[in-house]
């Protein structure tokens, strides 16, 4: 993890394409993969589930959230872009919304330290 510096390093943008969103460093062209993901159950849910189950992530509570965190619930995550607002992606749109429209996270997910 990595304090906000505003640099490509730190900045993604999501792509739409094959029934999958895709998010793509602008700085390296390298994307975000999840490892042992699987999307059978068609929402992707599985791979949020296994995401926090399984990844090799850093957990916490959603108290300690910072812009870049992903917020965790049952079978969805979305990205924390600050001031309790979330991007999210669903098969077919890409939106901004409260970190409270899915109800409570379960917890929030840091990538980087």
């Amino acid at each position: 993890m990595w304090s906000a510096n505003g640099t490509a390093a730190q900045t993604f943008w999501a792509s739409w394409s094959g029934g999958y969103h895709t998010l793509v460093n602008v700085g390296s062209g390298k994307v975000l993969d999840i490892s042992g993901g699987s999307g059978d159950d068609g929402w992707h849910s599985h791979d949020a589930n296994n995401f926090w189950d399984y990844g090799d992530v850093l957990h916490l509570g959603i108290d300690d959230c910072e812009r870049g965190d992903l917020i965790s619930w049952e079978g969805h995550i979305a990205i924390y872009l600050g001031d309790d607002t979330i991007i999210e992606a669903a098969l077919d749109y890409v939106e901004y919304n409260s970190v409270w429209a899915w109800g409570t996270p379960r917890g929030v997910l840091r990538l980087f330290q």
